[in-house]
């Protein structure tokens, strides 16, 4: 709930502001769904004034105004966690570790 009032708190100071961004990218659905709730309550249409991309594939996939998604690769970040937590016990450490990840990118328009 902290994070969802930071971003809460985040959609407020923006729209004291004199312009818009074109875009504005969460990091999940749930708050993406809570800004676009902001955003409708201030007559801020959506995908025409300002587009909102949620990165999950959660609950609130299908909420009205979303206009893209960055659905994770979970069972590839699995994988590569396990490997990683493997390596840490045998004695290998790499730090910092930097990976790939194959996410999807979903338009919903």
């Amino acid at each position: 709930e902290e994070e969802q009032d930071f971003s809460i708190r985040a959609i407020e100071e923006i729209l004291e502001q004199n312009s818009l961004p074109s875009a504005i990218v969460l990091s999940s659905n749930i708050f993406a769904k809570g800004v676009i709730q902001i955003l409708n309550k201030n007559n801020i249409r959506i995908p025409e004034d300002i587009s909102i991309i949620g990165f999950d594939d959660g609950v609130v996939t299908q909420s009205p105004g979303m206009v893209a998604l960055i659905q994770p690769d979970w069972e590839n970040k699995g994988e590569l966690a396990a490997s990683i937590l493997f390596g840490q016990i045998k004695g290998i450490t790499i730090h910092p570790y930097r990976a790939i990840v194959n996410n999807k990118l979903i338009i919903i328009f």
